[in-house]
């Protein structure tokens, strides 16, 4: 065991090292995706506007399960939305850090070390379309279930299950999908250590005679979604549908099993059973989504969203990466080919790179070489090795240069810095090399004094190019208490469509939204929400269709960058159709049109599409 002062030598590098790798890959980038969302619940629960006639809220929404919206509001009450966010950001990620260090407690120091710079420099997205990722930088329910989850399974690694329970508790009172893979997982754990546990698999016995007698909500069970929810369901709500994954979110899938099933033989001890009861939790989870959602349309099953077990599966993979390829390094002669190609999976998967069927080959050839013992030549060696190092180095410049090329948008791609995107292209790499550095931190103090020098610098580049919120994005989070020019002119309770970003509409104007994309998850929980939604989707499909087909064409042409307003635009005829055919009230819209508009708001500084805002009343068009 090293000594105190070695062991206070690597802490303090190591951390400044991971946080500095954090801030460059994840920069803060404010108010954004489903965090739109669960601020309208806070406000939708503080009463603020009349939010409850918003299609989100009209027939319930997700707060009903959930007691964030009661633990947040008095803060939002007396702070603004980025004081909040960090306020509740900084200790919960900090919460998530020391939960997975305790988790990685059987490795030795530079082996963890590895693996938070592997968690730090990979992508976090799960499950499918992209849209999911744990360790968020914006704030949701799922930033403060998600510790407590993993504090669950530390609680289960040290045998107190008292303390597991409770920390599932309260993830589950947070997030209920969140809670559920970690407590299977939890399950599992336990009759590893003591059969007897298999037991509580009879309590499903119960659900099922609750679900046969019709008692809620365990009738779902049994309930199938009727057509027309479920057709809303597969085109709105297309991640909770497997069929609809693409190859690159199958590709982080295979990629985390195979880390997952090579600690469990690799790594051993109480680390490789964790990895195994992940594996298997999830494979079980996984597969009951598919037959209850693709197969049956169930209603409960597609609801639970059991595929979100993956945010485990990927966040463990991502630690034990390190320690993994060390292992199949060693393991003979083939050990490094091996490894190497593993490192190829990874970066593939890390990049989201289409390469599944390549990719799988390439690595699963080599592990099972390794595992059949079978021994290659001196050149074969050399050669797969440095074919595995050269396409590592190709995906990379291949995601640096779709990342130079892709200009910032402030709703839809994040603005990166250069040194952001460079650790992203090649975050194993990156990351091997500075935990290289960490392990062989030097202890003469002129050097010492050049690795602090070294560290310190990378820190502060990191902080200074931490917070790329746009201009548009700090003006939603800054109008939160205070009123908007907009308002005088939109009386309570008026449905306002927003077509630029409707994340302004609920913390702007307190005013209902009519429309916007990100409403319709609440149609997967809700039949009634369901129909209305569905109604507004159906009217909006020319606007909807005509900007995907220009977004598509320009993108192609590589004309002018995302975000120009030529392709956000909205046409004089469209607003009339929309004010005739639906219960609206105001308009507001990125460009202006024959007739005055009733007001104007300008955000300096924001891209084309969200710097003018011209409100138009509907009554101008009728």
């Amino acid at each position: 065991m090293p000594a105190p002062d070695a062991r206070a030598r690597h802490l303090l590098p190591g951390a400044l090292a991971v946080l500095a790798a954090w801030m460059l890959v994840h920069p803060y980038a404010g108010i954004r995706h489903d965090g739109v969302l669960y601020l309208g619940q806070v406000l939708h629960h503080l009463g603020l506007g009349d939010l409850h006639r918003d299609v989100f809220f009209a027939h319930g929404s997700q707060q009903d399960w959930s007691l964030y919206s009661r633990l947040m509001a008095p803060l939002y009450e007396r702070a603004g939305i980025a004081q909040v966010s960090l306020l509740v950001l900084v200790p919960a990620h900090a919460a998530t850090a020391v939960a997975m260090w305790m988790l990685l407690r059987p490795l030795d120091r530079e082996l963890r070390w590895a693996g938070f710079m592997s968690l730090a420099l990979m992508q976090h997205i799960y499950g499918g379309i992209g849209a999911m990722s744990f360790g968020e930088n914006f704030l949701t329910a799922r930033t403060l279930a998600e510790p407590l989850s993993l504090w669950a399974l530390v609680a289960m690694q040290a045998a107190r299950p008292a303390w597991a329970v409770a920390a599932l508790g309260g993830a589950a009172a947070l997030h209920p999908l969140v809670a559920l893979p970690a407590l299977a997982v939890c399950w599992l754990l336990a009759c590893a250590r003591d059969r007897r546990w298999i037991g509580l698999a009879l309590l499903a016995l119960p659900a099922l005679a609750l679900a046969a007698a019709g008692v809620a909500p365990f009738a779902a069970l049994l309930r199938r979604y009727s057509p027309t929810w479920w057709a809303l369901v597969d085109e709105v709500n297309a991640m909770v549908v497997l069929s609809h994954w693409d190859e690159t979110d199958w590709q982080s899938v295979v990629f985390d099993f195979a880390v997952l099933l090579a600690a469990w033989r690799l790594v051993g001890g109480g680390l490789g059973r964790l990895a195994a009861c992940i594996a298997a939790a999830v494979a079980g989870l996984l597969l009951t989504a598919a037959l209850g959602a693709d197969l049956l349309h169930a209603v409960l099953l597609t609801q639970l969203q059991l595929w979100r077990g993956l945010w485990l599966a990927h966040a463990l993979a991502l630690l034990l990466l390190p320690a993994v390829l060390l292992a199949l390094w060693r393991t003979g002669p083939n050990g490094p080919a091996a490894a190497l190609a593993l490192a190829v999976m990874a970066t593939a998967a890390s990049l989201h790179t289409p390469t599944l069927l390549p990719v799988a080959a390439w690595a699963g050839g080599h592990l099972l070489m390794t595992r059949l013992g079978t021994p290659l030549s001196g050149p074969v060696r050399r050669l797969s090795q440095a074919v595995s190092a050269g396409l590592i180095l190709a995906l990379g410049a291949l995601t640096f240069r779709l990342l130079w090329q892709t200009p910032a948008d402030e709703t839809a791609y994040l603005d990166i810095s250069l040194a952001g995107k460079v650790a992203m292209a090649w975050p194993l790499a990156i990351g091997l090399a500075v935990a290289a550095l960490l392990r062989h931190w030097p202890s003469h103090r002129a050097a010492q004094a050049a690795g602090w020098a070294l560290a310190a610098g990378a820190l502060l580049l990191s902080l200074q190019q931490w917070d790329r919120r746009s201009a548009w994005i700090r003006t939603v989070e800054a109008g939160l208490h205070v009123p908007h020019p907009f308002q005088a002119h939109i009386p309570p309770g008026a449905q306002v469509y927003w077509h630029a970003d409707f994340s302004a509409a609920w913390p702007l104007l307190k005013r209902p939204s009519f429309y916007a994309k990100a409403q319709g998850a609440g149609l997967l929980f809700n039949e009634a929400t369901a129909e209305d939604f569905g109604a507004r989707w159906r009217l909006l499909a020319p606007l909807r269709q005509r900007r995907e087909r220009c977004e598509a064409l320009r993108d192609l042409a590589s004309a002018h960058p995302p975000g120009d307003a030529s392709c956000a635009a909205l046409q004089e005829a469209d607003v009339s159709m929309l004010c005739q055919r639906a219960d609206l009230d105001f308009v507001i819209s990125p460009n202006s049109f024959m007739r005055a508009p009733i007001a104007h708001w300008s955000v300096p500084g924001a891209q084309a599409d969200l710097q003018h805002h011209y409100l138009y009343a509907c009554s101008q068009f009728r």
